[in-house]
């Protein structure tokens, strides 16, 4: 053979810090069911933490009966609340709803008023939230019939210790429309929200967690059919370039495909694409020849190389 590149095959690299290995399972065959793992460069962290903000959710669902009354007979001011509701997660904070079946004030008369008040749990302390709240009223089958999405900072301190976001004027049509057929009024409240800066954790990630790994399972069917492609004698009539490894009495032929071998390997480029001694013209196809590896040698460097 010819002077040239060296004959110690080598994958192309996959990428800057990145290394490869092949583990197998259990199977007995060398080329069973096998995993192929990737060990990022980030594997050389030592610090890493991680910070899982979760949003607090609350609904409220109320009911208030013969709302057909209320709204014929209410006078402005007139309001009703609904049960007190909070988030164990917010011990500080408490809500609830506040309706005015003839509008908060007479400026809001022949309208109907609904508000989200906030309350802090303790008169002497200060409670700044900001919330999403949506209001809805629901129909005998809980479609909505009415919504509304607003955002509100909501800042309660002493010693008032309350502060309410809503809508003065919901036009009384629409709230009629909403009105069951038991001449009840359903109103769904829900409201989102960020916990207490205090109760959001940072955890901190094992190093034995900083290890990224990217495992494909490779399936034996696929490996099977990657070997017929240098074995199978209907494979050969296909391929376009035959490799002879091992010496001459027991020397085996494969059929193989020069892309492969080139997308993989910068050895095999440099023979391909230079005049050597080892790629010789036959009638149809190249042939490289290799008296140092063996054919079972050659199966290995390729299965691992075109995975």
């Amino acid at each position: 053979m010819s002077e040239g590149p060296s004959l110690r095959l080598r994958s192309r690299p996959r990428g800057r810090g990145e290394s490869f290995s092949i583990s197998r399972g259990g199977d007995s065959s060398p080329f069973g069911a096998h995993r192929l793992l990737r060990k990022s460069a980030t594997s050389t962290l030592t610090n890493e933490c991680v910070t899982n903000v979760e949003p607090v959710l609350l609904t409220q669902r109320w009911t208030v009966n013969n709302f057909s009354s209320l709204l014929k007979l209410s006078q402005p001011g007139l309001c009703l609340r609904s049960s007190v509701f909070k988030d164990p997660t917010m011990p500080d904070a408490c809500w609830q709803l506040c309706l005015y079946p003839g509008g908060k004030r007479p400026e809001n008369a022949n309208n109907v008023s609904l508000f989200l008040k906030m309350s802090a749990t303790s008169p002497l302390k200060e409670v700044v939230v900001k919330a999403e709240y949506r209001f809805f009223f629901l129909d005998e089958d809980d479609e909505i019939k009415f919504s509304n999405v607003n955002i509100g900072d909501f800042h309660a301190k002493p010693p008032k210790g309350g502060h309410s976001w809503g809508l003065r004027n919901i036009p009384r049509q629409k709230v009629q429309n909403s009105i069951r057929a038991d001449n009840s009024l359903v109103i769904s409240c829900t409201i989102e929200l960020l916990p207490d800066a205090g109760r959001i954790p940072c955890r901190r990630v094992e190093p034995s967690a900083l290890i990224i790994t990217d495992m494909a399972e490779v399936s034996r069917v696929h490996v099977q059919n990657e070997l017929a492609m240098f074995t199978g004698a209907d494979c050969s009539p296909y391929s376009d370039l035959s490799v002879a490894a091992g010496p001459e009495e027991d020397r085996v032929v494969f059929a193989v495909h020069k892309y492969k071998l080139i997308t993989h390997s910068d050895v095999f480029r440099a023979m391909l694409e230079h005049n050597m001694e080892e790629s010789k013209l036959s009638k149809q196809k190249f042939l490289l020849y290799f008296a140092q590896i063996s054919p079972r040698g050659f199966l290995v460097l390729d299965f691992q190389s075109c995975l």
